[in-house]
């Protein structure tokens, strides 16, 4: 009998918290589940760990692989899970006992549960919590899309179809290191019918400082990010009001702040400049101006909007490495 739920979990240098994730996992009174542990070529004893669990419980399922960065050790996952729903939790959180059971007997293709964010001791620092709706996705509106998958765009606290994702060949992309959780998230959204969210929250999830979150990766890498968010809004075009395509655009134009970041890891100024130019030939819909939003409360600022607004590059390119 194929489990109801199958859990993935990359796993990569994580033997300081992996038991505590792995505990919480066994703790579940939903006791039909599968655990995919996906040991991303990890240097230390994570992998050790995974089959030392495996061992003891055979609902843990261990893959060994190279090194491959957390969207391919997801992907791995997603290829071989066999149960009727998908969730994913991280090697460094752990959930309630009743986690597994809340998200189980919803029956919308995405349901979305609240978290509580905890430090490194454990401490609970912020609580995102949500109220028990149900929405229908031809129906959802900008308030509700804002509160509910906009403020959530992790993969974690969601359960999934593992039929909607098969079917349509939805899997993380790799290659690129910032936001294509979202862009997994967008994908399957596009696909369903009813969203869910819970006011149940049994998901912990350890904010660690110095994340990738914070990384500038380079110009290609960020633009590629552009360019994938660009695809996703166009398919979603048919699933969503102006609205919420402009809030996506919005939210696209604000990734070329990474671009323009990471240009200035670039030594030589004639590259620069080309590359500043290239961005500006980036189109956006739904009347979302990236200029418009390059600005920020600061004299600097505000100077380097109006600098890049009229292409005076090279005026701009001084700005932003003499003027601190």
């Amino acid at each position: 009998m194929n489990p109801e739920i199958s859990i993935i979990i990359p796993v990569y240098k994580a033997e300081k918290y992996l038991r505590r994730c792995l505990d919480s996992v066994l703790s579940q009174t939903l006791s039909n589940w599968e655990c995919i542990l996906v040991d991303d070529g990890s240097p230390d004893q994570s992998g050790a760990i995974c089959d030392e669990y495996a061992a003891k419980d055979s609902r843990f399922r261990v893959i060994h692989k190279p090194n491959g960065g957390v969207s391919s050790a997801r992907n791995e996952g997603l290829d071989t899970a066999k149960g009727e729903f998908i969730c994913f939790i991280d090697s460094d959180d752990w959930v309630g006992p009743k986690y597994l059971e809340h998200l189980h007997f919803l029956e919308s293709d995405l349901v979305i549960s609240g978290l509580f964010n905890v430090n490194e001791k454990g401490k609970i620092i912020k609580t995102k919590e949500f109220k028990n709706a149900l929405f229908e996705l031809s129906k959802i509106g900008l308030n509700e899309f804002e509160r509910t998958v906009f403020s959530s765009k992790g993969p974690y606290c969601k359960r999934y179809r593992r039929t909607i994702i098969e079917s349509n060949n939805i899997r993380f992309e790799e290659g690129i290191h910032a936001s294509e959780d979202f862009l997994f998230v967008l994908s399957y959204i596009g696909k369903c019918k009813t969203i869910q969210t819970s006011q149940m929250i049994d998901y912990y999830y350890q904010h660690n400082y110095g994340s990738l979150v914070s990384c500038v990766w380079s110009f290609d890498d960020e633009l590629k990010l552009n360019y994938l968010f660009k695809k996703v809004i166009v398919s979603l075009s048919t699933v969503f009001p102006e609205s919420i395509l402009r809030l996506l655009e919005k939210y696209r134009c604000t990734l070329l702040y990474r671009a323009i970041n990471s240009i200035y890891l670039m030594e030589r100024k004639d590259v620069r400049l080309a590359k500043l130019k290239e961005l500006k030939t980036i189109d956006f819909g739904y009347g979302v101006s990236f200029n418009k939003l390059y600005f920020e409360h600061s004299w600097k600022f505000g100077l380097l909007h109006w600098l890049y607004r009229v292409n005076l590059f090279s005026i701009y390119d001084f700005v932003k490495t003499h003027i601190k």
